[in-house]
């Protein structure tokens, strides 16, 4: 009995060191670079509910610009904005951007396990926003990115 559990410990230690550990992650500004879409949703300075929906392009260098829908507290409004990001090595990162009537925030992120998506979340003092965002390749519009429209509702 003790030659099988000793050999059941060495089989063990074996697998561990054959298996290694998993490799540490490597983020760069690169790796937020093209079209991306996002939804945010929470709740502005002064306490009202806001949501938006947007889509944004990132230029690989820290670099991004786009437009959104921004629902506060039930007025919509179209948005542009520019900003600014970076990516730590361990891929989480820091944005900042401005929209066109000057409102500034800023948010950190973390990148998912393949790098195609977000979550996110506002920095900013007394505001309570956070959402997520997806790679979309190429801007395609239509269902699924295939050209096809939407059947009506």
């Amino acid at each position: 009995m003790n030659f099988l559990k000793m050999s059941s410990i060495l089989l063990l230690f074996v697998a561990i060191f054959a298996v290694g550990s998993a490799p540490a992650a490597s983020c760069s500004a690169a790796t937020l670079k093209g079209v991306f879409g996002f939804i945010v949703s929470g709740f502005g300075g002064d306490g009202t509910p806001r949501a938006i929906v947007g889509q944004g392009t990132a230029d690989g260098k820290g670099n991004l610009s786009g437009t959104a829908t921004k629902s506060k507290d039930g007025t919509i409004v179209t948005i542009t904005f520019t900003g600014t990001y970076s990516v730590a090595k361990n891929c989480t990162g820091r944005l900042t951007f401005k929209d066109q009537d000057g409102e500034t925030r800023h948010d950190n992120f973390v990148f998912d396990n393949g790098n195609n998506g977000w979550q996110h979340i506002q920095t900013d003092s007394g505001r309570v926003n956070s959402g997520f965002g997806l790679a979309e390749g190429t801007a395609v519009c239509g269902e699924n990115g295939r050209g096809k429209p939407l059947p009506p509702i």
